[in-house]
């Protein structure tokens, strides 16, 4: 939708970046971000669900695009990363999903009052994972589709309470 869009304006992509999109399916905002900048140095996708792996390439053949497609935990970063810093990175992080309720009503069924916590655990660990390969001056983009603070307010304040060298841009 609209707002999923704005992620790719917010990131100031340019000639010859080097873009991650971490948890990367379906692939809206990935080709987005080529759409818009055609000329980067690279554009890496990583997704750890080789079913949700398969819609980014459809979206990316769909669009007559290329991307560096990797399935994997984007937080296993030594398992998938070549040690070239990012100049963006955008984190669209496993949330609860309550922000698109209208669009999937099921979420109200498939989601339990501990899965807030778990999920803003894993929130947390991927900006902590993923913040090391963000290149001095860069751009890193959280993203959920949650409208709880525990997703969102919360895991920022934390991790800019403990990244010293993180500092935020409103909006």
């Amino acid at each position: 939708d609209g707002a999923a869009q704005l992620a790719a304006s917010l990131l100031e992509l340019k000639p010859n970046l080097r873009v991650l999109d971490a948890c990367a399916a379906p692939g809206g905002k990935l080709t987005h971000i080529l759409e818009l900048c055609s000329e980067l140095d690279a554009c890496v996708a990583v997704e750890s669900e080789a079913a949700r792996m398969n819609l980014i390439h459809d979206n990316l053949k769909r669009l007559g695009q290329e991307a560096t497609c990797i399935c994997a935990d984007a937080g296993a970063v030594k398992k998938w990363w070549d040690g070239k810093l990012f100049d963006r990175i955008l984190l669209d992080a496993p949330c609860s999903a309550s922000g698109v309720i209208r669009r999937h009503p099921d979420i109200k069924l498939l989601r339990q009052p501990t899965d807030i916590e778990q999920l803003s655990e894993k929130q947390l660990s991927l900006l902590k994972a993923l913040w090391p390969l963000l290149a001095p001056g860069g751009i890193f983009l959280y993203a959920t589709c949650s409208i709880f603070p525990e997703e969102n307010a919360d895991v920022l304040r934390q991790f800019m309470a403990e990244t010293k060298d993180a500092s935020e841009k409103p909006l």
